[in-house]
């Protein structure tokens, strides 16, 4: 914490005032700060992805491996950032990174994320609703015409407010929608990388919703 804003941190408890010295996660601009911090760190190496405190290393073999490797602990110790050892895996060919699964050939949704969509319950209120979407666009990228497809169970919650307990005016559109957004995701497949200086062509078109 820079020392004029570590008054600002003060919280009451029956023993007194107390204040961070080393910021925390629960402050409304940390999480921002501390992604600032580790882009400063490692923000120009082309060989990770960083997500706060998540950080993927990816390598064409082995030995490169073990040389990014070195390269990245180097620069978190010039910075005096520290790694969970307990929370670390080296020399994998596939990984977990934030709620999808990694390799060589793409990424996938994890199958007990998709198993929690597919199973939600018959949605009942706006609230409801509100939280199944949310998990469905976690995952978007693997449904085509996501918006096609959700577009009735998106029309229900225009308006509404945060944590809306209105029930919902549910109606065969609706009902459509939330069964095919499931089955869509279940039959999530592979999304493989772009070719390696391959030629990349954008298509749109126009249609009477986005996408």
């Amino acid at each position: 914490m820079a020392e004029d804003d570590i008054p600002k941190t003060a919280v009451t408890s029956p023993l007194g005032l107390f204040e961070f010295l080393y910021m925390p996660f629960g402050l409304r601009n940390a999480s921002q700060t501390f992604q600032r911090y580790v882009n400063k760190a490692l923000g120009n190496l082309s060989f990770i992805f960083v997500y706060i405190d998540d950080v993927l290393i990816a390598s064409n073999s082995r030995e490169q491996h073990k040389a990014h490797l070195k390269i990245v602990l180097d620069r978190l110790k010039e910075h005096n950032l520290r790694l969970n050892y307990s929370k670390c895996v080296f020399g994998q060919e596939k990984v977990v990174f934030l709620s999808h699964t990694v390799s060589a050939q793409g990424f996938t949704p994890l199958p007990d994320k998709v198993q929690d969509i597919v199973n939600f319950p018959q949605l009942t209120n706006i609230d409801e609703l509100r939280r199944y979407l949310g998990l469905v666009n976690f995952y978007r990228a693997f449904i085509r015409h996501a918006a096609e497809i959700l577009a009735p169970l998106n029309q229900l919650i225009v308006g509404a407010k945060k944590k809306d307990k209105t029930p919902i005016l549910w109606s065969d559109a609706a009902d459509k929608a939330f069964n095919n957004s499931k089955k869509a995701l279940a039959d999530a497949t592979l999304l493989a990388y772009p070719k390696e200086n391959a030629e990349l062509r954008l298509v749109h078109h126009c249609r009477w919703i986005g996408s």
